[in-house]
């Protein structure tokens, strides 16, 4: 016996697309089944190792956030050899959703499942992940704060300190335009420090929901800029200028529990050994739209994402679709 799922016109889909395709069935020989179903699911899922003791544990979870279910054959019975197909069709949402996203430790996919339900024996399954393209677009606020102020200090030798203070335009930009900052260092000791950078980047979290609840965050740098050090007993100003790439890719997660993404921007001041560096991290807001924060704005697309129940019908609507 076999269970295959077969795409009318497999390519890539987008948002508001039909998937046309059938369930083809095939029994050797005459077979009890508890029915048969098909469903669309926006599926996102993480996985990585940990090293504990001498052994190498596993660490992950998947969640679906989007399910749309169809009966095929929703009644007990028994099917004789030969080859059945069962038609299906499917509407690809269209609300903001999460995008399709694939990195090391987790993934968001697409998927069309079909299963025959065999009562107490295994069920017999396919699985077909659809190519989806949905288009991301992040909206930010620009601040009307003015400039935000941080600092950090460290005692180096008796008497001596170094202190940072990292002073923002603003914490909000769109992708393309260039951030402007200003790092004042000041060195009150006689070490010599290295180095100043400052970084740029987009951090991915993984979430396994346990128990107990891990994490693994992977940081993606997305620009990078550094200066020379400061002598010993004097105090600096650096103007930095930060061009951010207009292609930065910024996932949509928005409905996920088990992916989180967010930008950070870290200042790190680089101390002789055995000295630890100062270093200053603060979340930085990135988007492809600047919103006028005068207007109370809100995306056509916005959805409140609700839960259907399996049912013996022709597929829901997309409201009537979306898994809490």
């Amino acid at each position: 016996m076999s269970c295959n799922i077969i795409l009318n016109k497999p390519r890539v889909f987008n948002p508001g697309d039909n998937i046309n395709g059938r369930v083809v069935v095939t029994i050797d020989h005459e077979e009890r089944i508890g029915g048969i179903r098909c469903s669309f699911r926006g599926r996102e899922q993480v996985h990585w190792t940990e090293q504990k003791d001498k052994e190498i544990v596993h660490v992950g979870a998947q969640s679906d956030f989007l399910v749309q279910n169809i009966v095929l054959v929703g009644e007990e019975g028994y099917l004789k050899p030969g080859t059945y197909e069962y038609p299906f069709s499917f509407i690809l949402p269209s609300g903001n959703i999460p995008s399709p996203f694939v990195e090391e430790f987790g993934s968001i996919r697409y998927l069309v499942q079909a299963k025959v339900d065999r009562g107490d024996k295994v069920d017999y399954k396919d699985e077909y992940e659809i190519k989806f393209e949905v288009p991301v677009t992040q909206y930010v606020e620009l601040s009307q704060q003015e400039q935000l102020t941080y600092q950090v200090g460290r005692d180096l030798n008796k008497n001596e300190y170094a202190a940072m203070f990292l002073i923002l335009e603003s914490d909000t930009y769109v992708l393309g335009n260039e951030m402007n900052f200003t790092v004042e260092l000041k060195n009150k000791s006689k070490l010599k420090i290295r180095r100043i950078q400052a970084d740029l980047a987009l951090n991915i979290q993984f979430i396994s929901p346990g128990p107990p609840t891990k994490c693994k965050i992977h940081k993606i740098p997305i620009t990078i800029v550094e200066d020379e050090g400061q002598q010993k007993g004097n105090k600096r100003l650096y103007n930095f200028k930060l061009k951010i790439p207009p292609d930065v890719l910024l996932p949509n997660f928005g409905s996920c529990d088990l992916l989180k993404c967010w930008c950070t921007l870290k200042v790190e001041v680089l101390l002789p050994y055995p000295h630890t560096n100062m270093i200053l991290e603060k979340n930085i807001k990135l988007g492809h739209v600047a919103v006028d924060s005068k207007k109370k704005y809100v995306p056509s697309t916005t959805y409140v994402p609700s839960a259907p129940p399996i049912r013996d019908a022709p597929p829901p609507s997309y409201d009537e679709a979306i898994k809490k």
